[in-house]
């Protein structure tokens, strides 16, 4: 009996961390001192139309995105976007307020490049692509990659640990939030 409850309870901590693991996955790489290149994964139960108009309600990123302060979308040229985004959030016991003023490129319902130029960064330059998920066809396959380089130097755990814990949480509240809203 004891071994019964002891398989059972290992089937249940694997089978737990697995699905927390394939929510969202984050992947950190340092490329040089203070500089990090950050991959971001996630499946969404929606069309790419879904996810992409989610994605790009900038002027609402921070009515349900955790630790978004502001997100407002400054000017509008055809595929070209100004965006001024603030996030908050805690390490420890330390506040941090990162801002980006970000340039924005977008090819609609699939990708999307973004560079700030202005804010908080040396440089934070990446790209969002959409894709049909290989499982589903009514599923997207969502990426994330970007380079970030602080303007003030971050030890590396600081940001292995916000990418980790509070870049995951947007990313899954951004997944609920398409799934909630293309039903």
């Amino acid at each position: 009996m004891v071994r019964r409850f002891c398989v059972a309870a290992v089937s249940l901590i694997a089978l737990a961390s697995c699905s927390a693991a394939g929510d969202v996955s984050v992947a950190v790489t340092t490329v040089r001192p203070n500089t990090f290149r950050i991959a971001v994964h996630t499946e969404i139960q929606a069309p790419r139309s879904a996810v992409w108009r989610v994605i790009t309600d900038y002027n609402h990123h921070a009515d349900f995105l955790p630790y978004m302060a502001r997100s407002v979308e400054l000017s509008r040229r055809n595929a070209a976007v100004d965006v001024l985004q603030e996030i908050r959030f805690h390490i420890v016991f330390w506040p941090f307020t990162l801002r980006a003023r970000l340039h924005i490129t977008e090819d609609p319902d699939h990708h999307m490049h973004f560079a700030s130029v202005g804010g908080d960064y040396r440089r934070l330059e990446g790209d969002w692509t959409l894709g049909t998920a290989p499982t589903q066809s009514e599923t997207t396959d969502v990426r994330c990659e970007f380079l970030v380089e602080p303007k003030r130097s971050a030890p590396e755990w600081i940001v292995r640990l916000a990418a980790k814990r509070y870049l995951a949480a947007m990313v899954k509240r951004l997944r609920e939030r398409v799934e909630e809203t293309s039903r």
